[in-house]
């Protein structure tokens, strides 16, 4: 990474930024003890491929969190307050922020070496969200929304609730549970027909999502704390969460029932 210029303070970088119309690119990591991140320097940024990319649009930022490498107070105070600002549980992580702060991906190790690495990025930055538009339909027929931003805009247009599916559709064996047992049953459907707008955002380990929708559901996921699979949200129509579930024995009608109680 010798060969990048990096920042130490975002704010810096963002000035910069907006400056050159550029993002920013800010990597969370751990230099003496973190292996992954040792991964992510020598097979992607250490690689001219990588670097000529992100000379050309970034401005970079590293944000380090040593263990036994002095740090001074304010350096770490920082790093820990962006940390917890952007969410980062783990190490590597990348954000890459629009100049205006606002963050446009987030992403940690992928192997591939930077050719996919940059392939990657520009993948997600130069999606079109307008593609999540169409919804997932299911085998039962019942649309699942795949953008947060359109399900809320029907919620409040057709004065729903909404419920959103966070799943690992091609390997999660409880959210194939809920799926059969509960969301793809008539009651179900009849009861989200009338009741709900269906939101689903998957992550599935062998179907390759477009880049620009896998990001988008990391974001998704991070907004809502996801830590595990299947995890419902019921929002009411305005978008605020009343209730988190996972999968529950008993059919449609205890799940129905569950919704019911939270709903009124």
């Amino acid at each position: 990474m010798a060969d990048l210029n990096w920042h130490n303070n975002i704010e810096d970088a963002l000035d910069k930024a907006a400056v050159n119309d550029k993002y920013v690119f800010v990597f969370f990591t751990g230099s003496d003890w973190c292996s992954w991140c040792h991964k992510l320097t020598d097979e992607v940024f250490d690689h001219d491929e990588f670097q000529t990319y992100v000379k050309k649009n970034m401005e970079m930022v590293l944000l380090d969190f040593p263990r036994s490498t002095p740090q001074d107070q304010a350096t770490k105070k920082y790093n820990e307050e962006k940390r917890d600002l952007y969410g980062i549980r783990g190490y590597p992580s990348v954000i890459i922020l629009e100049s205006n702060g606002e963050i446009a991906m987030q992403l940690g190790y992928r192997e591939g070496g930077p050719v996919e690495y940059v392939k990657y990025i520009e993948g997600v930055l130069n999606w079109d969200s307008a593609e999540l538009e169409e919804p997932y339909i299911s085998p039962s027929g019942q649309k699942w929304y795949r953008n947060l931003d359109q399900a809320q805009k029907l919620a409040q247009e057709q004065d729903k609730h909404i419920l959103i599916n966070f799943t690992g559709s091609d390997w999660c064996t409880w959210c194939h549970r809920l799926r059969d047992e509960v969301f793809e049953q008539p009651e179900f459907t009849q009861f989200s027909n009338d009741e709900l707008i269906l939101v689903r955002f998957d992550f599935p380990k062998s179907i390759e999502l477009p880049a620009g929708e896998e990001s988008y559901n990391m974001k998704m996921a991070q907004k809502y704390g996801v830590r595990g699979f299947p995890s419902i949200f019921l929002l009411n129509k305005k978008g605020i969460t009343i209730k988190k579930f996972g999968y529950e024995a008993g059919g449609p009608e205890n799940y129905i029932n569950m919704l019911e109680d939270q709903m009124k």
